[in-house]
């Protein structure tokens, strides 16, 4: 950024997490008045909202399959959270973010958006929720709606979450020693291959697919090409004495 001689504002709400802040010299930073954040903050106008929704999508998703599979639910590791939250991330779109930027106030004209009824209509249409309230047999009270908003009064920072984050963790850590949870297995060029053959094969025969799709998975072919010459590629001599 200071070589593009870019300047960049940086707002910040004040949570004590946030009382740390490294010196910058492209980024100016401002902290929003105290108690002002659910009004002026972008993420509290829609964006966390929506990440929420497609991430308990995922997780709903992942208990189904369980289900139709017949396999006991395994334990979710911190991978497979990480992986469900850059899928949801990405299902954030960028139309959403505009519409919470102006909805804060960051726009001089707030532009007609149909975001928040989109919104609306996400948290209320889970097929997958269907299914998993008719096998628990839950109250048509316990909407997908509520569940994904069952645990936002939950403090996420400040010194009240010190005693519970050093329980949590002790926690984490005997539920380890008692459960062992397997590892992730290493996937070879040639498995990596024959997937995405599979997954070509398969949006082959499938309906509505664009080309940008087999434009994703061509890109994908291309890695795992790259990474099979990589690792074919002859060592030589003077390669074997650098690790020296």
């Amino acid at each position: 950024m200071c070589k593009e001689k870019r300047k960049i504002v940086l707002f910040i709400d004040n949570c004590m997490a946030h009382s740390l802040i490294p010196e910058m010299n492209a980024v100016k930073v401002f902290f929003f008045p105290p108690n002002t954040s659910s009004k002026l903050q972008p993420l509290d106008q829609g964006i966390i909202r929506s990440f929420r929704v497609f991430y308990r999508k995922e997780r709903v998703k992942k208990f189904v399959d369980s289900i139709d599979k017949k396999q006991k639910m395994k334990p979710y590791n911190m991978l497979d959270c990480m992986r469900m939250g850059n899928k949801a991330w990405m299902s954030v779109t960028q139309k959403t973010i505009k519409s919470c930027f102006e909805k804060a106030g960051f726009s001089s004209v707030e532009s007609e958006s149909d975001e928040e009824q989109q919104l609306h209509t996400e948290t209320q249409k889970c097929e997958e929720w269907e299914k998993i309230s008719k096998i628990l047999n839950l109250s048509t009270k316990t909407t997908f709606e509520k569940f994904t908003v069952f645990d936002s009064e939950v403090q996420v920072c400040g010194l009240m979450m010190r005693p519970f984050l050093k329980q949590f963790l002790h926690s984490r850590v005997m539920r380890n020693k008692e459960v062992d949870v397997p590892a992730e297995p290493n996937i070879t060029v040639a498995q990596a291959k024959d997937a995405v053959h599979i997954l070509r094969s398969f949006m082959e025969c499938s309906e509505n697919v664009e080309k940008e799709d087999f434009a994703a998975i061509f890109r994908i072919e291309n890695l795992a090409e790259k990474q099979f010459e990589k690792r074919c590629r002859q060592v030589t001599v003077l390669d074997f004495f650098k690790k020296f």
